[in-house]
């Protein structure tokens, strides 16, 4: 009865919040207990960043600051977790109020109140069921990356996993909004915003299941954390996913097969014109040279406007003597209409392609390629490579540079440029940013 109580507050909490995207964030690795042994873990992380954009039509100068404060709460199976956030962002050009043939140009407030997450979560055997506003994603699936107000289920029956998601997503707290979303620093094309999402929740909204054999996985009798780490450490300026599917380390020897999936998911509400209907096969495999390959084929169904979506990811990760590591990641994502003149359009797939570009599903076709360098010295440096092309539409592309380095535990600093060719831009955008992460 207790935990029933506890739900239903935390839902009517959630419909009187603004709420973050999936702000980057390094926050879970500096969570600590109040006190040795304490159920009650806390942190905080301090961020800031200043940025410069310089082309024919560009000259801007930005910065954006965040703190966010981490609360987890742990009894027993269930977790309890709470992190609000502080936002102060600003450009030295005004945005503009409205953009021609379009209208209003609507802008977050300077001075902005968020929260990346309010959830409850219960370890089951070989499972785990999560409440509230929470990240959510199909493994070894892109169609998938949102942040959202729902339940996920995820339970493992032998060699079968099984992922139920659903949920609904408004502006307030999508990925790519206003409290951590980057378009209105941005913004180098001259084009309103565009978004599938409805401002209101209960209006877009998700239901969705996965089927994933893996051969020979074996399960033990226990139960299960997150089956994917909310505070892991990820690359600051990295894309959604980094093609980083990696196989199942309890499987003794690796076959050619990582494992097979099936996933279908509607998308509902009146948001949307009609129902939207998303299925199809997912394949990972292990090639030569410890190359993988994971693959996907996505069917879109919906009235006049069918469509098919194939994406491919190889990556690879070498380790060297000396302790270093490379990160290679090549990927396609291509769409091809079965309707003539129909887009593949789902509305939470958040692949955010680029830096500064971000581009989605709506822009399929494009390529992507990144190299990823980890050094075991002073400082521990890194450098990453990256190269989006798009190679239909505008053929928008965008090298992304990014450099490294964590000067002690908790405190890393970053460095990006960018440069940005696209048929919407008289000429090239030059990007420059310099990031600062501090978890106390």
């Amino acid at each position: 009865m207790k935990n029933k109580l506890l739900i239903i507050a935390i839902f009517i909490v959630l419909q009187n919040l603004s709420f973050a995207r999936d702000c980057r964030s390094e926050l879970g690795a500096a969570l600590k207990p109040i006190y040795p042994g304490a159920p009650i873990l806390w942190g905080v992380e301090l961020s800031t960043t200043y940025g410069e954009m310089h082309s024919t039509d560009i000259d801007r100068i930005y910065n954006n600051q965040h703190l966010f404060i981490g609360l987890e709460l742990n009894i027993g199976k269930n977790k309890l977790y709470f992190e609000p956030s502080l936002k102060y962002w600003d450009r030295s050009d005004p945005p503009p109020k409205t953009v021609e043939n379009i209208g209003p140009y609507p802008m977050p407030e300077r001075r902005n109140v968020g929260m990346r997450e309010l959830s409850l979560s219960r370890q089951l055997k070989n499972g785990n069921l999560t409440f509230g506003l929470q990240s959510m994603e199909f493994s070894g699936s892109s169609l998938l990356d949102e942040r959202v107000i729902g339940v996920n289920l995820n339970k493992t029956l032998s060699s079968i996993d099984f992922e139920l998601n659903v949920g609904t997503v408004s502006t307030d707290f999508a990925r790519m909004e206003d409290f951590c979303g980057t378009r209105h620093v941005y913004r180098v094309v001259k084009r309103g915003p565009f978004s599938l999402i409805s401002d209101q929740p209960g209006e877009t909204n998700f239901a969705g299941v996965k089927l994933t054999w893996t051969p020979g996985k074996k399960v033990s009798n226990s139960t299960s954390t997150d089956s994917e780490d909310e505070f892991s450490d990820f690359d600051e300026f990295s894309e959604s996913d980094e093609f980083s599917d990696i196989s199942d380390t309890e499987i003794k020897k690796k076959k050619f097969i990582n494992n097979i999936g099936f996933l279908m998911m509607q998308e509902f509400g009146k948001g949307f014109d009609g129902k939207k209907l998303y299925l199809g096969p997912t394949l990972s495999l292990s090639l030569p040279f410890s190359f993988e390959l994971n693959n996907e084929l996505i069917f879109q169904h919906i009235s006049q406007e069918q469509n098919l979506a194939f994406i491919c990811k190889l990556n690879r990760n070498f380790n060297w003597k000396s302790g270093a590591l490379t990160q290679f990641a090549l990927g396609y994502y291509g769409a091809f209409g079965i309707n003539s003149g129909s887009r593949f359009y789902p509305a939470f797939s958040s692949l955010y392609i680029g830096e500064v570009m971000r581009l989605d599903a709506m822009d399929m076709s494009f390529v992507q390629l990144s190299v990823n360098q980890k050094m075991p010295l002073l400082l521990h440096p890194s450098i990453k490579l990256s190269y989006m092309q798009q190679t239909e539409l505008n053929h928008t592309s965008e090298i992304d540079i990014q450099l490294g380095l964590e000067v002690f535990k908790g405190f890393k600093v970053w460095g990006i440029y960018s440069n940005i060719k696209s048929d919407e831009l008289k000429d090239a955008v030059n990007m420059m940013k310099f990031e600062v992460r501090w978890g106390i």
